[in-house]
């Protein structure tokens, strides 16, 4: 309640190890266009993640009030700061600030809580610890289990301390901040997970005009997220994902592996031209038959051209999300594939007449196909052994090539040299 100005902000490196004192905004000037302000900024304690909301100025029931009580629904640890004014003269008192603060529902006073006293005598370790005793004792009949006292100093001028003063404090702040954090850590990970904090400006924004009435979480989910559930939800590690989502680059990578095969001085016995060039005529006519612009290209146009910022970001997570959902799986079948065919597998990967193949007949003495241009077309496999160890040895077709324009064939090179091989 009378916290403006004291050092709210300036704490924060000691709570989090990842902020730095000088990258947050701690200046006095502006305070009376800042009050009633928050800030949002990410922390790091002990490689958790959270979203700190660094609420600016002090309590008042008809700017702020609200706010605050949206920001403590969502919040899974809340850090209560106050002075030793806040501390009530009366059981009776009705500015009691940290009974309103704690006592607005059951559920803001079960969550963990730090409340922080500043203390004018911290630096006095006896004087500090009596008055904490003091606020434990007034509030000691309160039904609040997860509650963690602790005094800290006034930042209020403390550029005008001397070093040994500073670090003396930090010395005494950071394993205190440490020990109640720790306790509360187990508490903290009951709580409901923080989605988004349009969550919260949602629901301040329902309830700014009647501060009395209870708050409640206020489940916010963008119009995005249910596109990106139905185009991707049906998208698996058995389905075709490039046939479906980008059938022309798939239609013209699949007719230049057929023509590819056609130009090859040999042909396998098993596949006859004829056989290959059938194949490339139906392959031809299910390209003409594919629109042009299918739903995922209509969707990505949409969300370059239409859509915001946030929704970029939250397209750009769900498909992270969903690619490494699959990974582990994919790591372990591709383990399981190399063990079963052999012990090891080395690919090389270059551009076109880098002495790739050449390289590979020096070391193993491989027989591969060596001249100046295009002399390796695909991937081209040959076996050696060295004791007991058998390697395939794989010699890829050179990148950035002249008959090869374009960048898909590169990466699909590139993808299947690093999926199937122990070295690259």
């Amino acid at each position: 309640k009378n916290c403006s100005g004291v050092g709210k902000t300036s704490l924060l490196p000691f709570l989090f190890n990842n902020k730095r004192r000088e990258s947050l905004f701690t200046e006095t000037t502006d305070r009376k266009f800042r009050n009633s302000c928050v800030d949002v900024m990410f922390g790091t304690i002990s490689q958790q993640s959270y979203t700190i909301v660094d609420a600016h100025g002090t309590i008042h029931e008809t700017t702020n009030l609200t706010l605050v009580k949206a920001i403590q629904v969502y919040a899974s640890l809340q850090i209560i700061f106050v002075t030793e004014t806040d501390l009530p003269k009366s059981d009776n008192d009705t500015n009691d600030f940290i009974y309103t603060a704690m006592n607005y529902s059951y559920e803001i006073a079960s969550k963990p809580t730090i409340i922080a006293i500043f203390d004018r005598n911290f630096d006095d370790e006896r004087e500090t610890e009596s008055l904490k005793d003091r606020f434990q004792n007034f509030y000691s009949n309160q039904s609040w289990p997860n509650v963690y006292w602790m005094t800290i100093p006034l930042y209020e001028g403390a550029q005008n301390l001397d070093r040994f003063t500073m670090d003396y404090r930090a010395e005494r702040l950071k394993p205190v901040f440490a020990e109640k954090l720790k306790t509360a850590e187990p508490h903290i990970q009951q709580q409901l997970p923080y989605r988004s904090f349009f969550s919260i400006q949602s629901t301040y924004l329902l309830n700014r005009f009647d501060a009395s009435k209870p708050i409640r979480r206020h489940h916010v989910q963008f119009e995005i997220e249910s596109k990106l559930k139905a185009l991707f939800q049906k998208l698996t590690d058995k389905t075709e994902n490039l046939k479906i989502v980008t059938p022309i680059s798939y239609y013209k990578s699949q007719m230049d592996m057929n023509r590819k095969q056609l130009s090859l001085e040999t042909i396998d016995e098993n596949l006859s031209s004829n056989k290959l060039s059938s194949t490339l005529e139906q392959l031809k006519l299910q390209w003409k038959s594919v629109a042009a612009v299918n739903e995922y290209t209509k969707f990505t146009i949409n969300l370059i051209n239409n859509r915001t910022y946030t929704e970029l970001l939250i397209t750009e997570i769900y498909l992270e999300r969903w690619r490494s959902s699959y990974v582990p799986k994919l790591k372990e079948d591709l383990e399981r594939i190399k063990q079963a065919i052999c012990e090891f597998v080395l690919t090389v990967i270059g551009e076109q007449s880098s002495a790739k193949s050449s390289l590979l007949n020096s070391l193993f003495g491989c027989n591969f196909r060596v001249s100046a241009g295009r002399c390796t077309i695909g991937m081209y496999l040959s076996i050696a052994y060295y004791k007991s160890f058998t390697i395939i040895i794989i010699d890829s077709e050179g990148l950035l090539s002249l008959e090869k324009s374009g960048s898909l064939f590169d990466n699909q090179m590139i993808t299947m040299a690093i999926l199937t091989s122990h070295l690259v």
